[in-house]
């Protein structure tokens, strides 16, 4: 009798060990994240070796390796940002966003054929540095409602920037 409830017991502990185990290894396969690659575009030479230093960042949703480029002047990181959806610019100054802008026809299109609305200015900080990014209407409510999204990750971009 003795012997059957030990062999009942580790059974029991037996077939509970699997299951949480297999439910370990489960969780664990579903937490890689994606790989998203990020350009930054800059101007000036220090902002460049200050980007080099960032080599990527995570957040909770993916993992992005940054890729830096310096260019030569600001309406070629517009050209640069507009061509590439998913890229920034650092180092442009405010009041060049702006008259861009106010010179921006209606007929530019990304690779995707999504409209360019205009490039937009934002910083997280009181210092002139501020990224800009290309603002598109992708045409579908859905996805436009996904671009304040992007600004909580600039956000932590220029915290790891400033590290």
């Amino acid at each position: 009798m003795k012997k059957k409830m030990y062999i009942t017991v580790i059974l029991i502990a037996g077939i509970l060990a699997v299951f949480l185990f297999g439910k370990y290894v489960i969780k664990n396969e579903h937490q890689n994240k994606p790989t998203i690659d990020l350009t930054v575009y800059t101007i000036s030479s220090s902002d460049t070796q200050k980007w080099n230093k960032v080599k990527q960042f995570e957040t909770e949703e993916a993992i992005y390796p940054i890729t830096v480029k310096e260019a030569a002047s600001s309406e070629e990181i517009f050209s640069n940002i507009i061509e590439d959806g998913f890229a920034i610019g650092f180092g442009v100054r405010e009041e060049e966003v702006k008259q861009f802008n106010s010179h921006l026809g209606s007929d530019i299109e990304d690779a995707k054929n999504n409209k360019l609305i205009g490039i937009e200015f934002f910083t997280f900080s009181n210092e002139d540095e501020g990224f800009v990014v290309a603002d598109f209407d992708y045409g579908k409510k859905e996805y436009n409602s996904q671009k304040n999204e992007k600004k909580e990750l600039y956000k932590k971009l220029y915290e790891a920037f400033k590290e």
